[in-house]
C-alpha cells in the first residue's frame, strides 16, 4: 500500500480570498502571524511581521500594481 500524500501548502500568490476567509475562519491559531507562517507556502516569520505591520489601506495599494 502507497504512502498517503501530504497536503500542499497553498501559495500566497495562487489563493483566492474566499479561500484564505475560509481558512482564517476555521482556523486554530491566535494571532494572523501564526496564521501566515503556519497554514500559507513560503511565509516565514519575518515577512509574516511584515504583512502584519502594514496597514489594510498600503495593502490594497500594492496588489493593485
Amino acid at each position: 500500500m502507497p504512502v498517503q500524500p501530504k497536503e500542499i501548502l497553498p501559495h500566497p500568490h495562487g489563493i483566492e480570498l474566499g479561500t484564505l476567509m475560509k481558512m482564517l475562519r476555521y482556523s486554530d491559531t491566535d494571532t494572523l502571524d501564526a496564521f501566515l507562517k503556519r497554514l500559507i507556502s513560503r511565509i516565514g516569520s519575518q515577512t509574516a511581521k511584515d504583512i502584519c505591520k502594514k496597514p489594510a489601506s498600503a495593502l490594497k495599494r500594492s496588489q493593485k500594481r
